[in-house]
């Protein structure tokens, strides 16, 4: 697990941390609707957002819902909040996948805590194992 600085080319607020753990992601498309969620493995998250590999291309300004499951606690119920995706660009890493930016932008009380709540254990676990 890395800390990512963030850089001026590194825009999304909060420290971010990169621990590994599945998501679900659904686009919004005004006036449809979908029951396609795709299954991703997130890069890093913080506070304020979320990176993620994906198969699919988003367009940038797309609305999604993300869906996950607390990696520390598997008795709580799934984390959902809303986002809008910000880049989608290709992976330097994995072929043929993308590396998506999304901004948190609804997101419910409980699920704000959950998130936090994940960010700041795994940043507190970090800065003991550099220590």
């Amino acid at each position: 697990m890395n800390h990512e600085n963030q850089s001026p080319s590194n825009k999304r607020r909060g420290e971010r941390v990169a621990h590994h753990f599945i998501i679900r992601v659904q686009q919004i498309f005004p006036g449809t609707s979908s029951d396609y969620w795709d299954l991703s493995t997130i890069r890093n998250i913080s506070d304020a957002g979320v990176l993620f590999y994906s198969a699919d291309h988003y367009k940038a300004g797309t609305e999604v819902i993300i869906r996950m499951k607390n990696p520390l606690d598997t008795e709580v119920k799934e984390v959902s909040c809303h986002g809008v995706v910000v880049r989608c660009t290709s992976s330097q890493d994995i072929k043929r996948i993308f590396e998506v930016a999304v901004d948190f932008t609804k997101i419910p009380e409980e699920s704000k805590k959950t998130i936090y709540q994940i960010v700041h254990y795994f940043l507190k676990k970090e800065k003991k194992h550099n220590q």
